[in-house]
């Protein structure tokens, strides 16, 4: 996975050419909400209560997962996004599972995670 800016989200979806997965933080919440919602609505229609399913921290990865391993319903492509979820606080099984998730290229299922409230050092 490439580390990218928003002009490499912006060329991505207009060349429609959306990767598998997107981690999206930054210091600028307007900018990193907008991001990932133009992402969205280039894969599925946002109100799309079957091919688009939020996640947080209140969700198992096991949904998380077996979310991602359902089939998009009467469309080419399902979006997930994964908003502020606790890494911090999992065994290191259910974190191999992010990982796979991350890491598991699929042709059908897009998953973005939003780290709005949580803080990254880059360095």
């Amino acid at each position: 996975m490439a580390l990218c800016n928003e002009s490499h989200i912006k060329n991505d979806i207009k060349l429609n050419n959306i990767a598998h997965c997107y981690i999206i933080f930054g210091n600028d919440g307007y900018l990193k909400n907008k991001n990932a919602e133009n992402i969205i609505k280039s894969v599925v229609d946002i109100d799309d209560v079957f091919n688009f399913q939020k996640f947080t921290s209140d969700n198992s990865v096991k949904e998380i997962y077996d979310a991602k391993e359902q089939l998009p319903l009467m469309s080419d492509k399902k979006c997930i996004l994964i908003k502020d979820y606790d890494f911090v606080n999992l065994s290191q099984d259910e974190f191999d599972v992010l990982l796979e998730i991350c890491g598991e290229k699929s042709d059908d299922c897009v998953v973005i995670f939003l780290l709005d409230n949580i803080e990254i050092d880059v360095k």
